[in-house]
């Protein structure tokens, strides 16, 4: 059973008009009440008739970037040993990327904190009290294309000062490959619907009045979307798989297209 919004355009004549209501009443009434409407009459110039459906392609495909944010942060008294103390800790973290042949273009400041810190207390707010130290802040993210060294260089931040790993985010290098190859397959599965929802009203699919991309997106495993099971197409475009490395699974992305098509209904 296809699970796409069907919008079916019919010239308002009267008598054509209460036949169409009489076969679609009944259903609108059967359907749950939670549910969102599938069918819905609009009207249109006269003559004419037509079919809207959506659908969507999902590629799914191996990783092959991992996004690391490291991050080190110190504490202390004085807030220029504070500042001393990070600054120190983050140039040993700075000095991994080029050991594991990682561009400096892929390397990025990505966050600076500073900001006091005050003692416990009840019934006073930090604006009636006087700092009693201060903590300083700063991250680095980190583009690796080799996804083996990724728990090599986690262990190696970890040694050098880091003591914040802001997670592990997997990318695609290129996602414009997938993404067209998702609209396809979403082109695809629309004319294969309407083909058979005209077929189901004694009628047939002509040109092509519109074509419109509703959404494209790149998930990873934990997301479901709202076209989960339902209204997607799925495909595999995966190259080889290779070993991530010792205590990480880099698992697979999921690239999605959703399209909405127009097409001419003829007798």
């Amino acid at each position: 059973m296809f699970y796409a919004e069907v919008v079916l355009h019919m010239k308002y004549q009267s008598k054509y008009n209460l036949l169409v209501a009489a076969f679609l009443l009944p259903l609108a009434l059967s359907a749950p009440t939670n549910a969102q409407p599938d069918i819905q009459l609009v009207q249109f110039s006269p003559g004419n008739r037509f079919v809207t459906v959506s659908s969507t392609g999902v590629v799914r495909t191996n990783p092959d970037e991992a996004v690391i944010t490291l991050g080190t942060q110190s504490w202390n008294k004085d807030l220029h040993s504070a500042y001393v103390e990070n600054d120190a800790t983050i140039k040993q973290i700075l000095k991994l990327p080029s050991k594991y042949k990682i561009e400096q273009k892929d390397v990025q400041t990505s966050s600076i904190s500073v900001y006091p810190t005050y003692p416990s207390s009840s019934g006073s707010s930090d604006y009636a009290r006087k700092p009693n130290g201060y903590r300083v802040g700063n991250k680095v993210t980190v583009v690796v294309k080799d996804l083996k060294v990724v728990p090599a260089l986690l262990a190696d931040a970890i040694d050098s000062g880091a003591n914040g790993i802001d997670g592990v985010d997997f990318q695609v290098e290129n996602p414009r490959k997938y993404k067209d190859e998702a609209r396809k397959l979403a082109l695809i599965a629309a004319r294969e619907k309407a083909d058979a929802m005209a077929s189901e009203m004694h009628s047939r699919v002509g040109k092509v009045l519109s074509i419109k991309e509703t959404g494209s997106r790149i998930t990873g495993l934990l997301d479901r979307g709202y076209y989960s099971g339902q209204n997607a197409v799925y495909q595999s475009v995966s190259g080889p798989e290779e070993e991530d490395g010792a205590g990480l699974a880099a698992g697979q992305l999921k690239i999605n297209s959703t399209v909405s098509v127009t097409f001419e209904l003829t007798d």
